[in-house]
This record gives structure tokens, sequence and C-alpha cells, in this order.
């Protein structure tokens, strides 16, 4: 079994009454037994479970994540003896920056004397750092770090629709009633889709319009000179 950082702090939630204080040992074999494999019975002391673990390095800036981190502890349990005890704890995140131990001085708290600190100010408050190992005596921890988040995978883009190019519309041809060196005398716009006269030229000026058109886009506007009688037989 594996878990990360943030399941070991889910479940050292669960028991907020706990009073981890002198407890080293009990909080890495809390690891060990919901996230790692226990291969035997727990130690003794955090020095006894040193003494079965094989340090690979005394630079905690090195550690792995999980590794376990070692202290020589000198004081009294709770039976009054004196002697070696030990000091232990879990590398949460790796480089011995923090630590999960019992101490009443924890940078960050995950319960009741229970937290992460790093490990030179765990040596400044117990002593003797003895380094790290890659297992608790015979106990194994697996901690594992989330993987990262990934850059968002941008949207595949739309595979473009093939249009058809438009057909360029030949321009509709004006056709002006009324003789070209008159302007003035123009009178009607013939429509070719209606096939008659449809209006008046509007004045001296619009058939003026008409004509310059014609000079600038002669396939535009044309002016057509008819008799009364075809005019007559347009218009009907």
């Amino acid at each position: 079994m594996s878990g990360t950082p943030a399941q070991v702090k889910a479940k050292f939630a669960l028991w907020p009454k706990e009073n981890w204080y002198g407890k080293c040992a009990g909080v890495v074999m809390t690891v060990v037994n919901h996230f790692g494999k226990r291969n035997g019975a727990p130690y003794a002391s955090a020095k006894a479970a040193q003494s079965a673990s094989k340090i690979i390095s005394t630079n905690p800036g090195k550690a792995p994540v999980g590794a376990v981190h070692h202290w020589d502890y000198y004081g009294r349990d709770y039976a009054g003896r004196y002697g070696n005890w030990g000091h232990v704890g879990v590398d949460m995140f790796g480089g011995g920056t923090r630590v999960l131990n019992a101490t009443a001085h924890a940078d960050e708290r995950w319960g009741l004397n229970v937290g992460l600190s790093t490990v030179r100010d765990i040596t400044n408050r117990v002593g003797n750092y003895k380094g790290w190992s890659l297992t608790y005596g015979v106990h194994e921890i697996h901690i594992e770090l989330p993987a990262p988040a990934g850059k968002p995978v941008p949207p595949k883009p739309a595979t473009p629709v093939p249009v058809a190019p438009e057909e360029e519309e030949e321009p509709m041809l004006t056709i002006v009633v009324g003789p070209k060196d008159n302007p003035g005398a123009a009178k009607y716009i013939y429509d070719q889709e209606a096939g008659k006269l449809t209006r008046s030229v509007r004045g001296a000026a619009e058939s003026a319009v008409l004509r310059a058109v014609e000079a600038a886009r002669p396939d535009a506007c044309v002016f057509v000179e008819v008799d009364a009688k075809h005019i007559a037989a347009l218009k009907s």
C-alpha cells in the first residue's frame, strides 16, 4: 500500500485527540501500517529501529521521499529509565525539509504534538543526527508525490470544411434608352430580367451619371437609341 503526503495527513487527522508526544516510533509505525508494509513486530524504541536499519547517508539533502531519518536522543522513558531511546521521522517530500515526527515544535501541525519539521530544526533540539535509511528496520514505507499537473492540452483544431469558391457574378448591364449625343433626352432604363422598361430616367442629372458610368465601365451601362414605336413596345 502506498499514499501521498496529503493522504498521510488525512489519516492523522482521524485522531485529533491522540497525543503523540514521546511516540516518535509510534508515528512511524502508523505510517508503515497504512502506507507501507509491516514485516514483523514493532520496535521497542526508535533507537532499536535505527540499529536494525541500514543508514544510506548522513546528508539529509539527498534523502528521497519516504526516507526515514534517525537521531540519537537521550532522556527518560515513561518508567523513568534514562538512556538513548533515539528519535525518528519520515521524509514526506524528500531532501530533509519536511519530516513527519512527534514534536511540539512542528512547522506544520498534523495533529497533537505531531507534524512536519526540517532535519536541521530537529537536530538543533534533539541532538546527534545519524543519517537516513530507506526502510524502518525491516518495515517498508511507500510515500509517493502526486504527479505534477501537465500543461493543458490545446483543443484540436476543427477540420476546415471545404467551401466552394463563389462564382463571380457578371455585372447586370444597365441599358439606358436614349440618344448618346443628348444625355438630357434619355428617358428610360430597360430591365433585362423583366424584359421591359422599368422606370424613367430621373432628369438630365441621372442621365449624365449613367453616361459617366458608361464611360468608366462599358460592361455595366450602355445607351441605346430607339424610336417612339419601340419605346411603346418595350413599356408594354
